[in-house]
């Protein structure tokens, strides 16, 4: 099954889960090519780590054991996977654990965390940066076994997402109760306690997911449009990026850039009974929706997208984590 439009052409792929009723809830890649999905098995309550296997056509087992969803995962330059989540299910209990994949071994950092770690991202030069409810962003280095919180940026408001750029600066989204956003930015370089910059964003509305291009440029959400950022020029540009509207208003959206191509999926709820699922790229100053055949728009158990992410091939393809019992996989036939 195609989608297809005269710049961009996707075939989609479903790679099911062994045990029925598995489901991903995030995805990364290492090095590129390896790929990594973070499962959830409602039956034993478990999550671990699977890693795709070409040879065998299955996701393997890698171990983890989370006794919640594991939250959001990410790899370093030389691909270890940084996994956050609840160790032991009962909350105040979140833990990072690594898995490296040279020796598949797994070692555990961070357990004093006593809020969730809804967030965790990787720069250039192995560092590791954290960040939760409640809490300062902590940066934990593999080389020296270290954690360091950065200082300069008191975030007494909710973290909601967080992203590195190519030339190491990191990007991250909060908001306050009363509903103004803000992005605030730092160089991953810079020593704890280097002052932070800020971009206001209250002028914009709801912001919901950041992402970040190899050029600097913050990407972010509104209700109803796609904008991009520049720090160097301090400029706003709208893309033109359609939104979709959800009538009950629960949804995940997300966003990832790689290869020039910017990908934005998501979901809402449009009624109690009726979710829509949905995958767009932008390319080449032009927006193609790709959502795949897979998903209804009307199917208890809902369908919901857990993470998207992208990965080096004969050409950039993506890959959709989702509560159905499969992920998706998606082949960019050209540009």
């Amino acid at each position: 099954m195609q989608t297809t439009d005269t710049q961009i052409q996707y075939t989609w792929e479903q790679d099911a889960f062994d045990n029925a009723g598995e489901y991903s809830t995030a995805i990364t890649v290492a090095n590129g090519i390896h790929q990594f999905a973070a499962i959830w098995n409602p039956v034993s309550q478990t999550g671990y780590l699977g890693r795709w296997s070409p040879s065998t056509n299955k996701w393997l087992n890698l171990g983890g054991d989370f006794k919640n969803p594991i939250n959001q995962m990410c790899t370093d330059n030389k691909g270890n996977v940084y996994l956050v989540g609840d160790r032991s299910g009962t909350g105040g209990d979140y833990v990072v654990k690594i898995y490296n994949s040279s020796s598949s071994s797994w070692t555990e950092t961070g357990n004093n965390f006593k809020t969730p770690l809804s967030n965790i991202c990787c720069d250039a030069y192995g560092n590791v940066f954290v960040a939760g409810g409640g809490e300062n962003i902590q940066r934990f280095t593999l080389a020296f076994n270290t954690w360091v919180a950065l200082t300069g940026k008191s975030f007494t408001d909710q973290i909601s997402d967080m992203c590195i750029s190519s030339n190491n600066t990191l990007f991250v989204l909060s908001s306050t109760l009363e509903g103004k956003y803000s992005v605030s930015y730092y160089d991953t370089q810079s020593t704890p306690g280097t002052a932070w910059n800020a971009i206001d964003l209250s002028s914009y509305g709801e912001v919901d997911v950041i992402t970040c291009d190899g050029y600097g440029n913050l990407y972010f959400n509104t209700t109803s449009t796609i904008y991009v950022y520049n720090p160097t020029s301090n400029s706003f540009t709208d893309l033109k990026g359609s939104v979709p509207s959800y009538g009950d208003g629960v949804y995940d959206f997300f966003l990832t850039y790689i290869d020039n191509t910017l990908y934005f999926a998501g979901y809402g709820y449009t009624s109690e009974v009726t979710t829509s699922a949905f995958v767009k790229v932008y390319s080449y100053a032009v927006w193609t929706d790709i959502t795949p055949p897979q998903f209804p728009v009307v199917k208890p158990p809902f369908v919901t997208v857990n993470d998207i992410t992208s990965y080096e091939g004969k050409s950039n393809n993506i890959l959709v984590a989702s509560n159905q019992n499969y992920l998706l996989d998606g082949k960019k036939l050209n540009k």
